[in-house]
């Protein structure tokens, strides 16, 4: 399916716990999405699907290159979704997201958004109660829903925002868990650019080279 949301616009409207590695849980950030002046959207997923154990479910990730981060103008949101479909046997207990090792993160949650794709649309949206960061890789939401009943079969998440200081994407995972668990491939996470000097060394290397060569013709 086509992105529904390639014009839109992650405007975080509270910014209250930057997320860093160690214990402790923590109360999703709120955000808004809102029509895009001015951001950018990166890269998109697409609808995937997967099947661990007694889970069965679509899920769906998106960049944004987002004006209004509270990093720096222009860095990276990522924004996901996974639902639980009506054959699965087992609830959604925690949703996990890797790698983030190194990145600053500001974790939320939009709840007045359908979904990344019409897809998720026609699907109930619960929302997690408390996310972490124990290890520095990763984030995990969890605490779903009244009682943290999880997302039940036939419902999905709402979209689950980790903000970040990134400039550049690579690829990343997902992690699924509750009676069962299973990793989800496809998504991104963030990626530490090529550092404009490295570059300008390998072209220095690339001329000595060049000007050895002509020195032993």
């Amino acid at each position: 399916m086509m992105l529904g949301v390639a014009l839109v616009l992650l405007t975080p409207s509270a910014k209250a716990t930057t997320l860093t590695p160690g214990p402790g849980e923590y109360s999703p950030d709120t955000f808004s999405v809102g029509v895009a002046t001015g951001a950018t959207l990166v890269a998109y997923s697409g609808d995937l699907t997967y099947n661990v154990g007694t889970i069965d479910g679509t899920y769906a990730m998106a960049v944004f290159s987002d004006p209004s981060n509270v990093f720096c103008p222009g860095c990276f949101d990522f924004i996901f979704q996974v639902s639980s479909d009506s054959t699965s046997t087992d609830p959604i207990g925690r949703i996990t997201a890797a790698s983030y090792t190194g990145f600053e993160t500001d974790a939320g949650i939009d709840a007045g958004f359908c979904g990344l794709d019409p897809f998720f649309c026609g699907l109930s949206q619960i929302t997690p109660a408390d996310v972490d960061r124990y290890f520095a890789s990763a984030l995990g939401f969890q605490a779903f829903g009244t009682g943290s009943t999880g997302i039940t079969p036939g419902n999905a998440s709402a979209i689950l925002i980790i903000e970040t200081n990134a400039t550049s994407y690579q690829a990343g995972n997902l992690a699924v868990e509750d009676g069962t668990s299973g990793t989800l491939y496809g998504v991104y996470a963030p990626a530490v650019p090529e550092p404009a000097t490295l570059s300008l060394l390998g072209l220095g290397v690339l001329g000595l080279l060049g000007i050895r060569k002509k020195l032993s013709a």
